[in-house]
């Protein structure tokens, strides 16, 4: 090792070019320089005192190998240095080490520059980088440079170019900044179940372990869930997500767009998506548009959509397009099985329907309709029959057969209730459909194989319209006999 060797001014200038400035500047300000230390120094090398008392944290250099350095006096009368370090060190502040290949220490400032491969850990993370700034009045520290800030206790990482962290000291919450497109991993406590969480974004802010903001295109990815926002808030402890502008969300068997969404889970596990303002939800057999949205999931399926909120929501699930001050999926083992529509609702039959296109009038195209205060849709469940769907006897034989699209059973318009349904009877001898319009308290629709098969209204009145024959079909005239209403408990039962 090399002891007491004097590096003079055109030594200095050569090897820190960047901080020491000019020769003809030197001369005048350089008036102290210091010895590398011994080797088998057991005495950390203790540098100037600062100029002002502490406030933070005091940084303490040990060298860990052939380690120099040179002080430099800031000016005449002044006591404070730069003092640049070279050949490995460590430097400790409490609990925390930092080690680093070389290092520069400025007094006045009381900021410590480490440079090389640098490695920050203590208790609770590690933080590996470049090149790190450490500002001893507030435990600030800047790392730049193949940035990795790790969890020890879950795993949990932080990946990108710069790094702000602000220690938690007395008074002052633990902060982390980071900038320059960083990725975050999350990962649940060693010993703990949890599910993985991937979050990328321009910039994100961490205050504590439990919340974080996350700004500029950001995309989250959990093994349940995929999402997308301009920016977003999560809060862990309170298992909740908030994202905002231009916000979407997709799982298996939904999709969910709005200004902004909410994600809400219990025991890690997502129980609830909410679309707030200009709410759009797809699924398997629905789409709905409202100005706000609710998904609720049980056991990781789907369990109901209720759309409400200002203005009018709609949706399709085919072949209708309803529209309701409010509209609510019900599901059951991850199938449709019930569309509740309440207020002034209407159901429209469209053979393409266009929600974009808003509330469609009744009528449109010539299609059937129902109106009420309420609508009820039930679809069909799935089959009872044993050997339905039942897979032969064969090693080619798929695991399980596909599953047959959904059909509705029936549908119920009970208050102010009006339809207009189109059918062709066979019992007429007409190619062309009969025309059925209704006015009731309550209007029951059945159907078969997904078609209208039976229009039955309770206190109704209406307009029955039978189709003529053509010429050649028309049968001898049959002495006419009157018709008698067919009324049963008290409902009208029109064919």
């Amino acid at each position: 090792m090399r002891t007491g060797r004097l590096i003079g001014v055109l030594g200095i200038a050569a090897l820190f070019p960047s901080i020491v400035g000019g020769v003809a500047d030197l001369p005048r300000q350089l008036t102290v320089l210091t010895p590398s230390p011994l080797v088998g120094q057991k005495e950390p090398v203790q540098e100037a005192r600062p100029t002002r008392p502490s406030k933070g944290c005091t940084l303490i250099m040990e060298p860990t190998g052939e380690t120099e350095s040179v002080s430099l006096r800031i000016g005449e009368g002044i006591d404070a240095y730069v003092t640049h370090v070279w050949g490995g060190m460590r430097w400790t502040c409490g609990t925390a080490t930092m080690t680093a290949d070389s290092a520069v220490r400025y007094d006045l400032e009381r900021r410590v520059e480490m440079f090389g491969s640098v490695r920050y850990r203590d208790t609770i993370r590690t933080m590996d980088s470049r090149r790190l700034d450490f500002y001893e009045d507030d435990d600030r520290m800047i790392a730049t440079g193949d940035v990795v800030l790790t969890r020890i206790s879950s795993g949990s990482t932080l990946r990108g170019p710069r790094v702000t962290f602000l220690r938690a000291v007395s008074g002052i919450a633990e902060r982390t900044a980071a900038s320059g497109r960083p990725h975050m991993l999350l990962l649940p406590e060693r010993g703990r179940e949890g599910k993985p969480v991937d979050i990328d974004a321009d910039s994100v802010d961490l205050a504590g372990e439990s919340v974080a903001w996350a700004w500029g295109d950001v995309v989250i990815r959990r093994p349940d869930i995929e999402a997308e926002a301009d920016s977003a808030l999560f809060d862990m402890d309170a298992g909740r997500g908030v994202l905002y502008g231009s916000a979407r969300a997709r799982r298996e068997g939904l999709e969910m767009e709005g200004d902004s969404l909410l994600l809400r889970f219990n025991e890690d596990e997502l129980e609830e998506v909410r679309a707030l303002g200009s709410g759009h939800a797809l699924g398997d057999r629905f789409e709905v548009v409202a100005e706000e949205i609710k998904a609720r999931l049980v056991a990781n399926e789907l369990d109901h959509v209720w759309a409400f909120g200002a203005g009018r929501s709609l949706a399709a699930s085919e072949p209708y397009v309803l529209a309701a001050d409010s509209i609510r999926f019900a599901t059951t083992a991850g199938r449709l099985d019930t569309i509740v529509a309440v207020g002034q609702s209407a159901a429209v039959e469209i053979e393409e329907p266009d929600l974009s296109a808003g509330e469609p009038a009744l009528g449109t195209n010539g299609g059937n309709w129902v109106s009420g205060d309420t609508i009820v849709v039930v679809f069909e469940g799935p089959s009872e029959d044993p050997a339905a769907g039942r897979k032969e006897d064969s090693e080619d034989a798929p695991a399980e057969p596909p599953e047959a699209d959904q059909v509705i059973e029936r549908l119920l318009a009970v208050g102010d209730a009006r339809s207009f349904y189109t059918m062709v009877r066979d019992s007429t001898g007409a190619g062309a459909p009969s025309r059925n319009y209704l006015i009731g308290a309550r209007i029951q629709v059945e159907f078969r194989e997904g078609r209208a098969q039976r229009v039955m209204a309770d206190r109704a009145i209406g307009i029955f319209l039978e189709p003529g024959l053509d010429e050649p079909d028309r049968q001898p005239a049959q002495e006419s006999k009157p018709q008698q209403d067919s009324k049963r408990n008290g409902e009208e039962d029109t064919p």
